[in-house]
């Protein structure tokens, strides 16, 4: 096994494929709600507003200047205003079938089951490290059959305090009983997950397949994850 006995995964565009699960639940909406009969002329127009506007409520959120509850209300909103369409009940009905159906898709990144099946095997303790909504989360979890593979799912939510900030990953080390020199972190995020681990001295194998540029060299850099094979197995 190694030094590892631990690996700190992030879930979202890491193991979950939220850019493949998020597009296939909005084009289903735009479908079901005629967005193009009130004026939206593609989805495709309609999708990169909403990416727009959801990535930057995130890094609000992410730097604790939303909350949950603004977040989730107005994406939706400002995404449509975008389009001239000032129709708040739409706007929350969207929001709310949303964050209903997108969980409950199960596409994973290329290669990520296999991994974590390998993982498993070999001996290691897992753990889902997310700054996702709790609740949300344990959909994912529960409907891409995850759940098995994991001793633990740790949400910013649930301990109050997100990634890169130490006390979450304080939290699953202490819950874990490990020490930071056994455990591996596994993330897209650079920032997040890769700044974060690197802070409580915990290795990092940054998942990158945009190739993104980076302020350090972590523990490892990996454009696929087939690259975990030769780093963990």
């Amino acid at each position: 096994m190694g030094k590892y006995t631990t690996i700190f995964w992030d879930l979202d565009r890491t193991i979950w494929d939220f850019n493949k699960n998020s597009h296939e639940t909005l084009k289903e909406l735009f479908e079901v709600h005629q967005l193009e009969a009130r004026g939206i002329k593609s989805f495709e127009k309609f999708y990169r507003r909403y990416l727009k506007v959801n990535n930057y409520l995130w890094y609000l959120y992410n730097h604790n200047k939303i909350n949950k509850v603004d977040l989730r209300s107005v994406r939706f909103r400002d995404t449509l205003k975008a389009f001239d369409i000032e129709d708040e009940e739409l706007a929350l009905t969207l929001s709310d079938e949303y964050i209903t159906q997108c969980p409950k898709k199960g596409v994973l990144v290329d290669g990520a089951l296999e991994i974590i099946q390998g993982c498993q095997t070999k001996g290691y303790k897992q753990v889902i490290l997310t700054n996702g909504f709790e609740e949300t989360q344990k959909v994912k979890m529960k409907h891409a059959d995850l759940n098995q593979y994991f001793d633990m799912m740790i949400s910013s939510e649930l301990v109050d305090c997100q990634k890169p900030y130490a006390p979450i990953f304080d939290y699953a080390l202490e819950h874990m009983n490990v020490k930071a020199e056994e455990v591996v972190m596994i993330g897209d995020s650079w920032e997040s997950d890769i700044v974060g681990a690197k802070n409580m001295d915990i290795d990092q194998i940054y998942y990158n397949p945009g190739k993104e540029n980076m302020s350090f060299e972590p523990t490892h850099n990996i454009q696929h994850l087939s690259a975990l094979k030769e780093i963990l197995l």
